[in-house]
């Protein structure tokens, strides 16, 4: 094993310790720590086994075994931007419902106190 694979090593083992400081902190949602697990696990894997990746590639038909690195991480890329546009669009709706909610509570406060202002009838 030359340095390389154990500066994967290190990495995958960092990602590991920020994932579960995230989650014990609340920092970050189980739904997100899943992704990063992935990812630390499989440079792991790779750093470990250095010949997984070149027969992934064989089998896929890659020539050059980055290469297969690089598109799977772009594929992960992509489900982690995939993810976050699917909460995000959840957020900006209950944000909406939200705001409607707030605004028609406030409406109810105000005629509430302009009828404790106001002197009784009668």
């Amino acid at each position: 094993m030359n340095s390389t694979y154990y500066l994967g090593i290190v990495f995958s083992l960092i990602v590991f310790v920020l994932i579960f400081r995230s989650l014990r902190t609340y920092h970050m949602k189980e739904r997100y720590a899943h992704w990063w697990t992935v990812i630390g696990a499989a440079v792991l894997i790779i750093s470990v086994f250095p010949n997984t990746l070149r027969r992934l590639s064989q089998m896929a038909g890659v020539i050059v075994p980055l290469n297969l690195g690089f598109f799977l991480a772009g594929i992960f890329l992509l489900l982690i931007c995939l993810q976050f546009s699917i909460d995000l669009s959840k957020n900006k709706e209950t944000n909406r419902r939200l705001t409607e909610e707030i605004a028609l509570l406030k409406n109810r406060v105000e005629e509430l106190e302009n009828k404790t202002e106001r002197p009784a009838e009668g």
